[in-house]
């Protein structure tokens, strides 16, 4: 059967879904509209807030003007920061209130008190130094007993919340620290709310204080407003080891406390820049003008040493070019050294560096006057020795000496360049017509580029300079002898028994080796400066070297090996090795030895500065000085070291189980050390003979007993009866010796002169002057040598007996 029936929606159900859509549709529509008028209503309000906030703003700055300016009453007063003592205080106050629409009001307040900007925190006075034990102010040497000391006083008003203070080093291996990041905080300590107070902090070598370091300490209070301060040391501190002379340290001193006290030259009254404390591994000077062309005379100059200032002396000046100046290829480079007076007047050394040349300039109170002198420093006078194999030009990278030779007697200054290898011939001077007095070193040094002066509190522009050339140091010395010096000359043999040979302020040359063989009987050479151009050996005896009244040096080209019980006076120079097995000998002045070191048997005094450019073994001896090693050390049981010695070494330490703590404590390793100075050992010309027609023609005799005033001409000469004391007697031996024997008791007084042979003495003392070729024989002597100089004998030069 088949449905036909349709299903659909009935009239109810579709009435009904018309009435829900119909009522859905009034309550949207409602709803749009209500929306709408609340926007309006939002609209209004924040048009009215705004126009009311102009309002209230204008009517602010109208009441509180009228407030502050014509004193209107007051609705209250209030007291503010009623906890903080200085800073409580009454104000009188204003109300303001400004009615809107749908019961809103705008209320504000307005004081016509001014509230003053909070101050900064105080600290005066601010100082950071070095001092001693005691409180004085002193040069940062580190074997000295200092510390680094910050001082300051916290001010009462305002009112600090805290305060920071720290201590800063430079880093290891930095050698110029222009950046914070160079540095590492060493000491910090924060103060909660501190009263006033005078506060201290100090770094001593105990704590933190380390040698080639720099150091800064700063302070960073803030207060109770919230103002913060910081407060630093303008200059770096710069703990430096001693090197140099002692002259140069107390040069570096007095610039460095007493500017006054330093010969500056202020051409133009152009500022001079002087720095001291840039070069960690050296006590070093670096100077400029502010324009930094060539200034030709000195910028500053270094008194010479009043004990040198009216005699022969040299100066030795040690420097180098900056090598970052040099790679720059500015063609204006250099640095100028000279001898002068007090007015910047005499002779200035220019080593130009950009064109390779040396030039020697005659200069009046600062100006060049006339060049006396110029050489290429490639291919003249020796200088080629310094040229770099690899680029062919001046090796400029090296450290060098310029030393000045001043010969006063013969109005001459003789120039040379050399460094720890090799050197330049000597350039002469003779100064006649110049009238050249010098009584101090002069020093400057230029560059094309600028030094960068001093800026306040700025690390990287105060202390990143330019620089053009560093000083390291000046050391001084007395000349006894050149190239026409008449020395006292032993030639191919000495042999002398129960005498000694004495010249003050005189020298005496062997040509060869010195020793036992030599020197019989415990004789002594009692003369200012020895010069031996081999070797030094005495194993035993208490031979005497060096003059005790005037000490001056004593060379030794080769070892010196000794024992026994002896005084040796003066500064000593060694080329090879030094052995001491002396019981009980002492050195009064420093020791330089060119290799190695040794004392381990006995217990010499060295009474001086000891260096040693090779390796040291110490184990009996006492050290009384500081000693400076460029090798390995040794140590044995137990030297003794004064009380304020140090060792310093730069290879390795060795020494036995359960040492002594405090001597281990003065060994001090360093990356490097002064090194010792090489002997100086004269190349003397031994005088020649005059032609026979002189002699015959000057009064003197073919023979002849001694009697005074005699002179004799011969080929040889013997006196074998008894002598009386006879003087100014001039004896030339043309080809063979000289022979006097039998004077005991008896003084002879004169010169000696056997040019090709020997000089032999019997008898008493003797006076005067001798040189022999091969030497002298004063086998059964009981008196005494003594030196004098041919100018002491003979008055005028032209009656010399040779040339």
């Amino acid at each position: 059967m088949i449905n036909n029936k349709r299903s659909g929606l009935t009239l109810i159900e579709v009435i009904l879904a018309m009435l829900i859509l119909s009522i859905l549709l009034i309550t949207y529509i409602t709803a749009f509209g209500q929306g709408s008028i609340i926007v309006n209503k939002g609209k209004d309000i924040t048009k009215d807030t705004f126009s009311y906030q102009e309002i209230m703003e204008n009517l602010i700055i109208d009441v509180k003007r009228n407030f502050i300016e014509n004193d209107e009453a007051e609705d209250y007063k209030i007291e503010i920061f009623t906890d903080y003592g200085d800073y409580k205080t009454a104000v009188d106050v204003k109300e303001i209130r400004t009615d809107i629409r749908g019961n809103r009001q705008y209320v504000s307040y307005v004081t016509n008190y001014q509230i003053k900007e909070p101050e900064s925190p105080k600290i005066e006075p601010f100082s950071v130094g070095v001092y001693d034990s005691e409180g004085n102010r002193v040069f940062p040497w580190y074997e000295d007993d200092i510390r680094i000391r910050a001082s300051y006083t916290l001010q009462p008003t305002p009112l600090i919340f805290e305060n920071r203070i720290r201590w800063y080093r430079s880093k290891e291996g930095i050698s110029n620290p222009v950046f914070s990041s160079d540095y590492d905080m060493v000491f910090e300590d924060m103060q909660k709310e501190p009263n006033a107070i005078n506060y201290t902090k100090e770094l001593i070598k105990s704590n933190n204080l380390l040698s080639k370091r720099f150091y800064y300490f700063e302070a960073r209070p803030y207060t109770l407003a919230g103002r913060l301060e910081h407060f630093r040391n303008e200059d770096r501190i710069l703990i430096l080891n001693r090197a140099g002379s002692e002259e140069w340290q107390d040069f570096l001193e007095d610039i460095y406390f007493n500017r006054e006290a330093v010969k500056i030259f202020d051409r133009n009254s152009e500022e001079i820049y002087l720095d001291i404390m840039q070069n960690p591994e050296h006590p070093t000077l670096n100077l400029e003008w502010s324009d930094n062309k060539d200034p030709q005379g000195a910028l500053i100059a270094m008194k010479v040493p009043d004990t040198y200032s009216n005699t022969n002396f040299e100066t030795r000046v040690n420097f180098r070019i900056d090598p970052k100046a040099s790679a720059e290829g500015s063609d204006l480079l250099g640095i100028g050294i000279g001898l002068i007076n007090i007015n910047n007047s005499g002779i200035m050394v220019n080593l130009d560096i950009f064109n390779s040349l040396i030039s020697i300039n005659q200069i009046e109170n600062g100006v060049y006057k006339k060049v006396i002198q110029k050489n290429s420093l490639t291919d003249s006078l020796g200088f080629e020795n310094f040229i770099n194999e690899n680029t062919n030009k001046f090796d400029w990278a090296k450290e060098y000496t310029l030393i000045f030779q001043y010969l006063k007697n013969n109005n001459k200054i003789k120039i040379r360049l050399e460094d720890k290898e090799v050197s330049s011939d000597f350039i002469e001077i003779d100064l006649q017509g110049y009238n050249i007095f010098p009584n101090y070193i002069g020093f400057k040094s230029y560059s094309g580029m600028d030094y960068k002066p001093n800026t306040k509190y700025e690390i990287i522009n105060k202390y990143d300079r330019n620089y053009s050339s560093h000083l390291y140091d000046v050391r001084f010395s007395k000349i006894n002898l050149d190239d026409e010096s008449i020395l006292f000359m032993f030639g191919g043999g000495l042999d002398i028994s129960a005498s000694n040979i004495i010249g003050e302020n005189k020298s005496i040359y062997f040509d060869s080796n010195l020793n036992l063989e030599n020197i019989k009987n415990n004789g002594h050479i009692k003369v200012s400066n020895i010069y031996v151009k081999e070797n030094l050996e005495f194993p035993k005896g208490s031979h005497e070297l060096g003059s005790s009244e005037e000490p001056g040096e004593i060379h030794v080209n080769g070892d010196f090996i000794e024992s026994g019980n002896r005084n040796i006076y003066g500064d000593l120079f060694i080329g090879g090795n030094f052995i001491s097995k002396s019981s009980s000998s002492s050195i009064y002045g420093n020791l330089h030895v060119g290799k190695n070191l040794t004392l381990w048997d006995g217990s010499m005094n060295l009474y001086g500065d000891i260096f040693v450019n090779g390796n040291f073994k110490l184990k009996d001896a006492r050290i009384h000085r500081n000693v400076y090693v460029n090798g390995n050390v040794e140590l044995g049981w137990t030297p003794w070291l004064g009380s304020n010695s140090k060792i310093y070494y730069t290879g390795t330490l060795t020494y036995p189980n359960n040492y002594n703590q405090d001597i281990l404590n003065r060994l001090i390793k360093v990356n490097g050390v002064e090194e010792p100075k090489k002997p100086t050992i004269p190349e003397p010309k031994y005088p020649t003979l005059k032609e026979d027609s002189w002699y015959l023609n000057n009064g003197y005799v073919s023979g002849g007993k001694l009697k005074d005033n005699i002179k004799i001409y011969a080929n040889s000469y013997v006196q074998s009866s008894w002598t009386q004391s006879v003087e100014d007697i001039i004896i030339v031996a043309k080809t063979g010796d000289i022979r006097i024997e039998n004077f005991g008791g008896s003084t002879i007084k004169g010169i000696l002169f056997a040019p090709n042979g020997k000089v032999y003495l019997n008898g008493g003392s003797f006076e005067g002057l001798i040189i022999a070729k091969n030497g002298i024989d004063y086998v059964q002597g009981g008196g005494n040598i003594t030196i004098k100089d041919i100018d002491e004998i003979i008055k005028d030069s032209s009656n010399y007996p040779f040339k």
